[in-house]
């Protein structure tokens, strides 16, 4: 049989109580980034074509207090002041910009991806190397400003709207007139064209990047790493006005600055398969079909809940499955597990959303694995997830 060579932790991974929440896929494209209406502020032009070489998930929601405090409770930090309005799905607000990466690097570990920040903010690639492109960055991170409007804006979708979503700020937004001088629950408002809520107003977002003019030359993936201000601030709030909400419209502040009108939401990289081979995933719980002859000795229940992108309901998605098989003992040896390909099992099955509870057998023993899954795009292409990697014990 020919054998793949895999290093894989020898480790055994445990399901993560803690999940991420909802993402949805910003497809790459090319937009015209500034005040395209004329009506501008300060460091709002010169419009300039910005294009994306990647697709890449944007958080559905800004980060809530119930999300934020798990990770406060697991690091030992002091939980950031509500301000009295509460907490639970309310923004998380009162959060600097190094608590904000730190946030994101927490979320990197639990789901065993490399982290994409090091202690002093600068971006890391998959190797831990410092880098300017996002391309080469595999953890959560924050939105660089471009990303951000693109994805306020609607992406590939955008209608062309003055605010995230809408023309109409009081269908999507709170702000001053309307927020009774606090914060709201995400997802009250209408969302915008990809489905992402509250990009507009009730709090300001950290971005990965820092404040500077905008070039004159069209851009590809840009990340602005230094500049004339502090990180850069988008989307407006609950206590600003409709010029703030803007989705043009930029502001920044200091790395260390906390605001009750300030949060965050979380972004990632949407790798290309071949680039993301070699990326190692925690938590996998593996569904296997019932008609697998290679595990019909194993018949326990097993349940698959994935949730990297968000497609349509109905998407046919395919699963590939690659497991290993021991054949050392010497965990030092680099050939310490092997994938065999002649393992792999790939039946198309259509799954009526992210969360699947249909399969009956389980593969257990020492061997571990991994399982990636492709689904087709409008054009009938396949597209492949990231490899996700699992040890059963």
């Amino acid at each position: 049989m020919k054998r793949i060579l895999a290093i894989l932790a020898a480790v055994s991974f445990a399901l993560v109580a803690f999940s991420v929440g909802d993402m949805v896929i910003v497809e790459k494209g090319t937009f015209k980034m500034g005040a395209l209406r004329g009506d501008g502020m300060n460091f709002e032009s010169p419009i300039h074509e910005v294009t994306f070489t990647n697709n890449f998930l944007m958080g559905k929601y800004e980060v809530t207090f119930d999300e934020y405090d798990v990770f406060c409770k697991e690091t030992g930090r002091s939980g950031p002041d509500d301000e009295g309005w509460g907490r639970d799905r309310r923004p998380v607000i009162n959060v600097s910009w190094h608590d904000a990466i730190a946030y994101c690097n927490w979320l990197s570990r639990k789901e065993n991806l490399p982290v994409a920040y090091d202690s002093n903010g600068n971006l890391l690639d998959r190797n831990g190397e410092i880098t300017a492109d996002t391309r080469n960055v595999s953890g959560y991170r924050l939105p660089t400003e471009a990303e951000w409007e693109f994805a306020a804006r609607g992406g590939i979708k955008s209608s062309g709207f003055e605010y995230s979503g809408s023309d109409d700020l009081e269908e999507v937004a709170w702000f001053d007139s309307n927020s009774e001088g606090k914060t709201h629950e995400v997802g009250q408002k209408l969302p915008n064209e990809l489905g992402l809520h509250d990009m507009s107003g009730n709090v300001w977002e950290w971005c990965s990047d820092i404040f500077d003019e905008y070039p004159g030359e069209a851009q590809i993936d840009p990340y602005k790493t230094d500049g004339f201000g502090g990180p850069v601030m988008r989307g407006g709030s609950w206590e600003y006005g409709a010029v703030e909400a803007r989705v043009a419209y930029r502001d920044c502040g200091s790395e260390f600055a906390i605001s009750s009108g300030l949060g965050l939401r979380i972004c990632r990289t949407v790798l290309d398969s071949e680039d993301a081979a070699t990326l190692p995933d925690e938590g996998i719980v593996l569904l296997f079909p019932k008609d697998n002859e290679v595990l019909k000795g194993f018949p326990r229940l097993m349940e698959l809940k994935w949730s990297p992108v968000n497609l349509p309901e109905g998407t046919v998605y395919h699963l590939e499955i690659q497991y290993c098989w021991k054949f050392s003992n010497d965990t030092q040896d680099p050939n310490f597990f092997g994938i065999w390909v002649e393992g792999n099992y790939a039946p198309w099955i259509s799954l009526t959303g992210l969360t699947s509870t249909v399969l009956d057998n389980e593969f257990i023993g020492s061997q571990p694995g991994r399982w990636r899954v492709g689904y087709k795009d409008e054009a009938g292409t396949l597209i492949w997830t990231d490899w996700r990697y699992f040890r059963f014990y």
